[in-house]
């Protein structure tokens, strides 16, 4: 019986459900197998690096060629990378911040302030943010080819934070133009009756360019000068005082209270904003060309045409009036279709780099 059962045991069968097993022991490579195979394939990865880097300059080791704006530093991962990190602020300041991070010029402080210099808009940025700051490499990806617009950042960037969508649908209303807001510059001024001379000559847009001239870089305009814009019309009689003589103010008489405001015998300080935008820029040039001044600036009836179209019961003329269109008007032509309408065509995260050290992070 026990020999039966010890012949039972070696029929090449394991459990109860008697599956087969080999007939005879497996035996795995041995130990001096394992460590020879290991090595020349240990070789040959470091062969592999060893001309990569002499031949291919690092194809194997680096996720691909740099931007040409970085294209100096490929054979410098240092300059970017820690060992085994991504890149951090602080390496992009150290090139970018050429006087170190005080003025804080490509921080998001200096974002949250932006052209209007309000820093009580930094400190409620702050508090809505936190915990929402991206590294400089979320918006500025390398490592996608010399031909790659690392500062171009796709909308995608934006709309995180911004969850406004596209420019057609869901971007509100300009600031200006949904507060309604006068720009009190203390001038007693109305563009109509200045630009009779033009308007009987059937170039009304001439009146335009005459005092609003485009500074040479073509994006925004000089400051309104007295001397240069009113002088050939304005104290042109020989009895008429200088323009800066401020002693005959008493005299009610004064041609100086035609156009100013004087308070207690002080001229109040004429300070036009020709810059009303605080979150975006736009440039001229690249307007003037397809549209005329008044296809856009309408708030003022400077035509009859635009007077009998012109709703009534609203501010018509005057210095103070922003003569500057609403978000529809921009929305003809930025479409997806014709003119660009992405986050960057308006706006920009940095701020002017002419005028970076102007504004102080404290």
């Amino acid at each position: 019986m026990a020999n039966s059962e010890k012949a039972g045991k070696k029929k090449g069968a394991f459990s109860a459900v008697r599956l087969p097993v080999s007939a005879k022991l497996i035996y795995p490579f041995s130990l001096r197998k394992m460590m020879l195979l290991g090595s020349v394939g240990g070789l040959a990865v470091l062969a592999y690096f060893f001309a990569d880097k002499m031949l291919q300059r690092n194809r194997f080791v680096s996720s691909g060629p740099l931007s040409s704006n970085h294209a100096s530093l490929e054979n410098d991962c240092s300059a970017c990378h820690e060992p085994f990190q991504s890149v951090a602020n602080e390496k992009c300041s150290a090139c970018h911040e050429q006087r170190g991070d005080r003025a804080g010029f490509y921080s998001y402080a200096t974002h949250f302030v932006y052209r209007s210099k309000s820093l009580q808009r930094v400190e409620a940025a702050k508090a809505k943010y936190a915990g929402m700051y991206q590294p400089c490499s979320w918006c500025h990806p390398e490592h996608a080819g010399r031909q790659a617009a690392i500062s171009d950042v796709a909308d995608g960037k934006c709309l995180p934070c911004h969850a406004f969508g596209a420019f057609q649908r869901n971007h509100p209303q300009f600031a200006f133009a949904g507060r309604q807001s006068f720009d009190d510059m203390f001038l007693t001024f109305t563009h109509v009756n200045h630009v009779r001379d033009y308007a009987s000559r059937k170039d009304v847009e001439k009146s335009c360019a005459h005092c609003h001239t485009l500074e040479p870089d073509g994006r925004n305009f000089t400051p309104i000068n007295f001397d240069a814009h009113c002088n050939k019309c304005h104290l042109q009689k020989k009895d008429d005082p200088k323009h800066n003589d401020l002693a005959a103010l008493s005299d009610p008489r004064n041609p100086c209270r035609v156009c100013h405001v004087v308070s207690s015998n002080n001229v109040m300080p004429v300070q036009k904003d020709q810059r009303v935008l605080r979150r975006a820029e736009f440039d001229h040039s690249t307007h003037v060309l397809l549209k005329k001044c008044l296809d856009c600036h309408t708030a003022i009836p400077m035509t009859k045409e635009m007077s009998a179209a012109h709703p009534a019961g609203k501010p018509k003329d005057g210095a103070a009036i922003q003569n500057i269109p609403a978000i529809e008007n921009c929305r003809e032509c930025h479409t997806a279709a014709a003119a660009l309408d992405r986050c960057v065509t308006c706006h920009y995260f940095h701020p002017n780099k002419a005028g970076r050290f102007s504004m102080r992070m404290n």
